[in-house]
C-alpha cells in the first residue's frame, strides 16, 4: 500500500525530494511532518534501495574490478604492481586479494554512510550558526538520502549502456551531488544562488 498508493507518505515524500530538493528539509523543521516519513525513515529506505542495487559498489570506494584493472598509482606504486606484490607476499591468488579488499573496503564504506551525516550537519552549522544542531541533522539526513536514490537510478541507467564504463557513472554521480547540493542550501539555508553554488563547491570538496 506504501508503494502503490499515490497518496501515501512514500509517495508524497520522493516526489518533493526530486521536485524541490531542500524544500522536505525545510517543511520538516518548520513542524510540517504528518504527511511525511521521518527523515531516519527515509534514509534506512534509500539505504536499502542502494544495497539491493549496488551490493558491489559503493559511493566511498572503488571495487576490485575496476581497481585492479587500471593503472592507479599507490604511494608511486601502479596498484596492478601493489596487488602483485600482495599475492607474493602472502602466497594469495588474486582472487583471494580480490575478495579481501572488496569485503574489507564495503565495510568501510558502510560505516562512512553513517560517519559523514554529522559532518554534512557540521558544515551547515557553519552556513546558519543560528540553527539547532538537530535541524542540521535534519538537513543532511534528506539530502545524503536523496544522493544515495539518485546515485541507485544512475547506476541502473548507466550499466545499461552498450559499453559501460565507470566514468559513465561516476561523472553523474558527482554532477548530481553538486546541483543537488546547491539547490539544497539554497532552498534550506535561504542563500542567494551566488552564494550557494560557492557554497555547494566548497561542501562537497
Amino acid at each position: 500500500g506504501a508503494i502503490t498508493n499515490f497518496d501515501s507518505k512514500l509517495f508524497k515524500t520522493f516526489k518533493l525530494m526530486f521536485q524541490n530538493p531542500g524544500t522536505l528539509s525545510k517543511k520538516i523543521v518548520s513542524g510540517i511532518r504528518v504527511p511525511y516519513l521521518k527523515p531516519f525513515q527515509v534514509f534506512v529506505i534509500c539505504n536499502l534501495i542502494f544495497f539491493i542495487f549496488l551490493s558491489d559498489t559503493d559511493l566511498f570506494r572503488t571495487p576490485s574490478k575496476w581497481f585492479f584493472n587500471e593503472n592507479f598509482d599507490y604511494f608511486g606504486t601502479t596498484v596492478v604492481d601493489k596487488v602483485s606484490n600482495i599475492t607474493q607476499e602472502k602466497n594469495l591468488s588474486l582472487t583471494d586479494v580480490q575478495k579481501r579488499y572488496d569485503s574489507i573496503s564495503s565495510n568501510l564504506s558502510k560505516s562512512l554512510l553513517i560517519v559523514l551525516l554529522p559532518f554534512i550537519a557540521l558544515f551547515g552549522v557553519l552556513i546558519k550558526r543560528k540553527l539547532k544542531f538537530g535541524k542540521h541533522l535534519i538537513f543532511a539526513t534528506i539530502y545524503f538520502s536523496q544522493l544515495l536514490l539518485c546515485t541507485t537510478i544512475l547506476y541502473l541507467i548507466t550499466t545499461s549502456l552498450p559499453v559501460p564504463s565507470k566514468w559513465f557513472f561516476i561523472v553523474p554521480v558527482i554532477i548530481t551531488t553538486l546541483v543537488y547540493y546547491i539547490i539544497s542550501i539554497k532552498k534550506f539555508y535561504k542563500k542567494n544562488l551566488l552564494s550557494s553554488i560557492g557554497l555547494g563547491i566548497i561542501g562537497i570538496m
